[in-house]
C-alpha cells in the first residue's frame, strides 16, 4: 500500500488493525508512516472523554432547551416575513383597485427629475449686465478693467 492509503485508514487502524494486514505491514515496513501513526493514535485517545451521567444529562438539557430557543427564533422570522408579504400583498391589491388612476399629470415635476435618469441643467443666457454685477461683486475691481 501506499503512504496516502495508509494515511486515510489511519481512524479505522485505530480501532480495527487486524483488517487491514496491508497497512499494518505497510506501518512497520515505513518510519514515517509508523510515527505518524503513533501521534494519531495518542490524540485519538486523548479525544475520548467520558462524561458522569449528571454532567451528560444536563448538558443534553442544556442544548435540547437552546435547540427549541432557536428553533423559536427561526419560526418566528419565518411567520413575520410571511405576514409582511401577505401584508404587502394585500396593500397592493387595494392601492391597484382605488377608483383613481394615477397619470403622469399628477406626478409633480420635481418627482419626475429626481426619478429620471437624465440631467438636466437649464441654460444659462447672461448678458453682459449680469457678468459685470458677478464680476464686481466677487472679483477685484483692478481684475475688471483689464476685462474692457
Amino acid at each position: 500500500m501506499k503512504c496516502e492509503q495508509v494515511k486515510e485508514l489511519f481512524p479505522e487502524l485505530v480501532e480495527h488493525k487486524d483488517k487491514y494486514p496491508d497497512a499494518t505491514a505497510h506501518l512497520e515496513a515505513c518510519s514515517e508512516c509508523k510515527t505518524l501513526f503513533h501521534i494519531f493514535e495518542s490524540i485519538s485517545d486523548d479525544a475520548k472523554v467520558t462524561l458522569a451521567p449528571e454532567k451528560r444529562e444536563m448538558n443534553f438539557e442544556i442544548i435540547h432547551k437552546k435547540m427549541k430557543r432557536h428553533d423559536r427564533v427561526v419560526f418566528t422570522r419565518r411567520i413575520s416575513s410571511l405576514v409582511a408579504v401577505m401584508l404587502f400583498a394585500l396593500v397592493s391589491i387595494f392601492n391597484v383597485n382605488s377608483s383613481r388612476q394615477v397619470t403622469v399629470a399628477d406626478i409633480s415635476d420635481e418627482v419626475l427629475y429626481l426619478q429620471s435618469e437624465s440631467i438636466s441643467v437649464p441654460k444659462t443666457s447672461l448678458d453682459d449686465e449680469a457678468i459685470i454685477a458677478y464680476l464686481t461683486q466677487y472679483e477685484n475691481i483692478e481684475n475688471i478693467g483689464g476685462l474692457f
